[in-house]
């Protein structure tokens, strides 16, 4: 466990890494591992960035340059993120790693936070809007050069925006394969009235802001988001959690359900055969008709949490794929599954690489009475 602890000048408490003893305890391991710093950490990502098989940490602070530490597969970690090209921007929160692109290597977004411009949110989004020139720090998208470092392509991506992050995650909005992203806006500030921000992946070469035609903009601040099926329907919904800081600034959680379409979908609950047996960390390609998709087994963005077991959205494609899983061990143990049908649930095990159905009842949620149009 990696506890990112939020340092400040008066209160400099170092950051914590603890290494599972698998008998029930953790030994705090931080300066033997190269990892004990004191930062004003806002969000913390593992992601196998380099694709070594061993997970690395993204460090997101604020007011300071963010830290990539790179696990150097021998229970040591070395800091890297001016070399990756990755400390922008340094008033940030939220963070991830996902492949937007379906290439196989982990890219990463960083939301940003500007303290010093709390009480301007509102201001700073209306001159978005407005095509003014920024005065807050903007979130950074980065993509993965293959080479140990990443390309800031958050401008050409559209996702350079005025964006004051809290509550985030990503999943998919229409099964189409490719990752979109939700984010939670607004400040403490009771006069901070912003929308909640949805943006869809355009084929992995670009977002597209959906916050308002999707109906997603809500003005309450958002926080901790989830992407799931929750009716097992085979497309997700997004749960949000809404309110701000204050005791006054309180609101009902809210809930938007998804709307199905013909894009075909495959879903996937992975059991490891050994101490990990969440599979946590496993990383899974789905070959289609149409290419290739790429999932990690996580709970997404570094503020909310999606389920473990994968909801893989594979667009218009032939109705059976194939599936490798590659499982999080020394060994790098490998799964192939050829022939898998879609539009259904299933569950796959390490021990024996087998594939079953995975029993899960579908339904559909109450429309009337009682609740918002969400």
């Amino acid at each position: 466990m990696f506890f990112g602890n939020e340092a400040s000048p008066q209160f400099l408490i170092k950051s914590e890494l603890f290494q599972n003893q698998g008998d029930g305890t953790f030994v705090n391991v931080s300066e033997q591992a190269g990892i004990s710093f004191s930062r004003f950490v806002k969000g913390v990502a593992a992601g196998d960035y380099n694709n070594d098989g061993y997970p690395d940490l993204y460090i997101s602070t604020l007011e300071s340059k963010n830290l990539l530490y790179q696990n150097q597969k021998n229970g040591t970690f070395k800091e890297v993120g001016k070399l990756a090209g990755v400390g922008e921007p340094q008033m940030s929160f939220p963070t991830w790693f996902f492949d937007i692109n379906n290439d196989g290597w982990q890219d990463l977004y960083v939301g940003s936070f500007d303290t010093n411009r709390e009480n301007m949110a509102g201001h700073d989004y209306a001159a978005e809007l407005l095509k003014m020139p920024p005065m807050e720090e903007q979130p950074r998208l980065y993509i993965n050069q293959k080479n140990g470092t990443f390309k800031d392509i958050s401008q050409t991506y559209g996702v350079r925006k005025s964006i004051y992050a809290m509550g985030s995650n990503y999943g998919e909005l229409d099964m189409d394969g490719f990752l979109d992203f939700y984010i939670g806006t607004g400040t403490p500030h009771l006069g901070s009235t912003v929308p909640n921000r949805m943006f869809r992946n355009v084929a992995g070469k670009k977002f597209e802001e959906v916050t308002y035609s999707g109906g997603f903009g809500h003005v309450q601040k958002g926080h901790g988001v989830s992407f799931a099926d929750l009716n097992n329907d085979g497309d997700q919904e997004i749960y949000a959690v809404m309110g701000g800081a204050f005791e006054g600034d309180t609101f009902t959680n809210v809930l938007f359900d998804n709307e199905p379409n013909a894009n075909k979908w495959i879903s996937f609950k992975l059991e490891g055969s050994s101490k990990n047996v969440d599979a946590v960390g496993a990383k899974v390609i789905v070959t289609t008709s149409k290419g290739q998709i790429h999932r990690v087994v996580n709970t997404g963005g570094s503020f909310g949490s999606n389920p473990l077991r994968l909801e893989i959205g594979l667009g218009d494609c032939d109705p059976e794929i194939n599936v490798l899983v590659m499982w999080p061990d020394k060994a790098r143990s490998k799964t192939e599954l050829s022939g898998i049908a879609v539009n259904k649930a299933y569950k796959i095990k390490q021990a024996d690489s087998s594939i079953e159905p995975l029993n899960v009842k579908n339904y559909t949620f109450k429309k009337d009475g009682g609740h918002h149009h969400h």
